[in-house]
């Protein structure tokens, strides 16, 4: 995405980090000027903001050192990348033609698919719960060989990903749940979501899956925690948005417990994709 104007560069990447629907802490800043640089680290510290020297022909060397874009993993989702952000600047566009918020997610046409994992996603499984800040509920990194032991218990341990897509394009794999049955209630273990599909009714639909899994097994409650982080404050009020009830912890690490008979399926315009 290019932008040119004369405006702070950091007003400039808050209206980035608003178009694409990504969190500030996902940006690296670099500039050659030092005047520049600290303008941004002062009005966004969580930014990456890296001291580059005065030669350029020493700024690979530089950005390599610091490890700003080294990947552990690579997956299709890393691939398409940036068709991804193309794509979310197209629905931004809309969205601001649109007066009524209902009207825009309904015209998105939304397709969401809720499967239990497999070893086919199991790399971006692993990726997403390694790189969500924000949307993650207790931030407890399962690394791949962990979710391929959920994998191979599904009824002791339920776990999805979900996968979205609407008219203007494919998300990909941006969701996971990891749950455990535990005598008469189900747990949730982890749940992290992409930040890129915030406030398109993904959480709401996949709260109802979750209610409709333990209806369906027999299961009477749902219960939850919150661990607090710097960087996850935004599902702070998480379960208390669906009706859970706080049975226990403290303000930074509570736990959350909900009656599946209690549970009022939300309304979202997204439909089952089929594919």
């Amino acid at each position: 995405m290019f932008v040119a104007n004369w405006n702070a560069k950091s007003a400039n990447i808050e209206y980035i980090s608003k178009v694409l629907n990504l969190g500030i802490d996902s940006f690296v800043f670099v500039d050659d000027s030092a005047f520049e640089r600290n303008e941004v680290r002062q009005a966004l510290p969580m930014l990456q903001v890296p001291e580059m020297p005065e030669d350029p022909t020493d700024f690979p060397a530089i950005l390599e050192a610091g490890g700003y874009f080294e990947a552990v993993t690579f997956s299709d989702e890393d691939q398409k990348r940036a068709g991804m952000y193309q794509e979310e600047a197209r629905r931004t566009t809309l969205q601001a033609a649109t007066k009524d918020i209902d009207e825009y997610l309904a015209s998105l046409e939304m397709k969401i698919a809720c499967r239990p994992f497999d070893a086919q996603h199991m790399t971006r499984i692993a990726q997403l719960l390694q790189r969500s800040n924000q949307f993650n509920l207790r931030t407890q990194r399962f690394s791949e060989g962990q979710c391929q032991d959920f994998m191979a218990q599904p009824e002791r341990f339920p776990c999805f990903y979900i996968k979205l897509r609407d008219k203007v394009g494919d998300y990909g794999l941006i969701s996971i749940v990891c749950t455990e049955c535990a005598g008469c209630r189900l747990e949730i273990l982890e749940y992290v979501m992409s930040c890129r599909v915030l406030n398109r009714g993904v959480e709401q639909y996949t709260m109802t899956q979750l209610v409709s899994y333990c209806r369906a097994h027999g299961l009477a409650a749902l219960r939850g925690e919150y661990i607090a982080t710097e960087k996850n404050r935004m599902v702070s009020g998480f379960y208390e948005k669906f009706g859970f009830k706080q049975v226990g912890g403290t303000e930074a690490r509570s736990v959350w417990e909900l009656a599946t008979t209690e549970f009022v399926a939300p309304k979202v315009f997204i439909q089952p994709d089929q594919t």
